[in-house]
């Protein structure tokens, strides 16, 4: 008998040194969340239901949010240990704590440069032109990887001022602060002095989109552009002919997406 109350004893003994250690290694942790990808661990010191919560962080942050900015409400535990996991979920929240999906503006300027030959008709000339280029863009990403917009500019060439109207699609194959950015864009654009006149564009770009907030980023892009319109050029030094020429261009942008 007393050899079965000494074992109860010990496994009672085992049971307690066992929750210990799981009560020390881990904590409990209300987790926030939010729409637009923003994760908030902390206590949740006031809630009004259906209405709006009051989160305060480990450093004593309290931060209020209204229920429809938010995705969900957890409670998870979280290691005090050295483990992989909470470097894995460092890692998730760094990837997710910027913008996921909305509404956006792109602000961009940069500088196009003639490369190649312009062909007007039967005849073919070098291309001397440059142009300073500006753009607002609106449109909406679905996600971290793809969005869509219509972009409207200005384009002021050596000859002629020219307005863009172009359709933009953005794919980024990363998630988190930095990732590359494929752009393409194609569409019209219109001759400042008469819109009647206009030609073909198509500009493809290669760059990085870099996060300096959980909702801005500053963009920096390289390509190479079609261009399509008419002016007059000088062949061979001797003669002016006139109709609608085909440029091409090396291009250099910065921006920002808000």
């Amino acid at each position: 008998m007393k050899i079965i109350t000494f074992h109860y004893s010990l496994l009672t003994l085992f049971v307690l040194l066992l929750f210990c250690s799981v009560s020390y290694s881990q904590t409990i942790e209300e987790v926030v969340y939010l729409k637009n990808g923003s994760i908030i661990r902390g206590i949740i010191i006031e809630q009004v239901p259906n209405q709006s919560i009051k989160i305060q962080t480990k450093d004593r942050n309290v931060f209020f949010f209204k229920y429809d900015e938010i995705e969900k409400i957890t409670k998870e535990f979280v290691s005090t240990n050295n483990t992989d996991n909470p470097t894995q979920t460092t890692q998730k929240e760094k990837e997710n704590k910027y913008k996921k999906s909305g509404y956006t503006s792109i602000l961009e300027a940069g500088y196009s440069y003639g490369v190649g030959k312009v062909k007007l008709n039967n005849y073919y000339t070098n291309n001397g032109d440059r142009a300073f280029a500006f753009r607002w863009t609106n449109g909406y990403q679905f996600n971290q990887h793809f969005s869509m917009g219509l972009g409207l500019g200005m384009d002021v060439y050596q000859k002629t001022n020219l307005i863009p109207i172009m359709a933009d699609v953005r794919l980024n194959p990363f998630k988190g602060e930095i990732t590359p950015s494929l752009i393409l864009n194609a569409g019209k654009a219109f001759n400042i002095n008469e819109l009647s006149d206009n030609g073909a564009i198509f500009h493809v770009q290669l760059g990085v989109k870099t996060f300096i907030s959980k909702n801005t980023a500053f963009l920096f892009n390289v390509g190479y552009k079609w261009q399509e319109y008419y002016t007059i050029l000088l062949i061979n030094y001797i003669r002016y002919i006139e109709g609608r020429a085909y440029y091409k261009f090396a291009t250099a942008r910065i921006g920002f997406c808000f």
